[in-house]
């Protein structure tokens, strides 16, 4: 596990951690990316559960 790549790897992320600046930026994409995902599940499910409710309405209608 000490390949050079991996060592370099460590390395930029012990200095990225130190700007908090940086880190802050990134930490706010990675919320963003987050809440993006988060909101399209609820919407999706929020959708579905629209449509099921008006297939519902609509069945009792007919019967």
């Amino acid at each position: 596990m000490t390949t050079p790549e991996i060592k370099e790897a460590v390395e930029f992320e012990d200095i990225f951690l130190q700007d908090k600046i940086e880190r802050r930026a990134y930490e706010q994409r990675e919320k963003a990316i987050r809440d993006y995902y988060s909101y399209m599940s609820v919407f999706k499910e929020e959708g579905l559960h629209k449509v099921y409710i008006s297939k519902l309405y609509k069945l009792q209608k007919i019967c």
